[in-house]
């Protein structure tokens, strides 16, 4: 038969304080060395009865596992080889994917190191903002608003970095990794980064526009011409 609920309740509430009444006791260094024992032939025995229920759980797992198996052993058909080879194809074209992805971040990894200067990190750091909101907790409007405040800070920072670069690219040629990190989506929240990372590419093509005339293609000299060139592999 089985306890009132009522009554089921009141003795976990009592268990729950009689536990933190001697948890403090212990903390205290007051609990005596029979009550020691006895908490720890308490908790033994719980710990017992949940491997027991474990066990029980797993070797029902195996029996059920190993009936499925000689029911497919005996069972095989032509479906299941074709089901067989289309998970071998899938796991192909993730293996594809992987690689393909791999190389995206080579490609991201060498524009990123252009230059081969020093990283200026606090430049590099992504926007902050004190206390920024968990973005599902947020309304529309208050949405809007931080949308509006983080894609002006963002444009402060692309506008600032494409200034000094045109300024003086020789200097500021690092700031390039600024702007290829904004093009490229990094250190930027979802709710900006697609709006960001076209402004961002867009501006990098009109700085090359302004300071690629200055660079001017000469021919190489007699002197150069005649210079071993050395390439160095990393």
């Amino acid at each position: 038969m089985k306890k009132p609920l009522a009554a089921t309740k009141k003795a976990k509430r009592q268990r729950i304080k009689t536990q933190r009444k001697f948890s403090k006791s212990a903390r205290r260094g007051k609990l005596r060395k029979y009550a020691k024992d006895k908490i720890i032939e308490v908790r033994q025995a719980r710990q017992n009865k949940s491997n027991g229920r474990f066990d029980k759980i797993r070797n029902d797992w195996l029996r059920d596992r190993e009936m499925r198996q000689n029911d497919s052993d005996s069972d095989y058909s032509d479906n299941e080889e074709e089901e067989y080879k289309e998970v071998v194809k899938q796991q192909k074209e993730e293996e594809e994917d992987e690689n393909e992805e791999m190389d995206l971040e080579e490609i991201k990894k060498h524009f990123l190191s252009f230059g081969g200067f020093e990283e200026e990190k606090e430049m590099l750091l992504p926007i902050k903002i004190a206390s920024l909101p968990n973005l599902t907790n947020l309304d529309d409007q208050q949405l809007k608003e931080l949308y509006t405040k983080l894609v002006e800070e963002a444009k402060i920072k692309i506008a600032t970095n494409a200034e000094l670069i045109i300024a003086d690219p020789n200097e500021n040629i690092s700031k390039f990794r600024i702007l290829l990190k904004m093009a490229f989506g990094e250190d930027l929240t979802p709710l900006i980064r697609e709006d960001i990372q076209k402004l961002a590419t867009a501006t990098l093509s009109e700085v090359f526009v302004n300071i690629l005339p200055g660079y001017k293609i000469h021919t190489l000299t007699d002197v150069e011409k005649g210079q071993k060139m050395k390439k160095e592999t990393k």
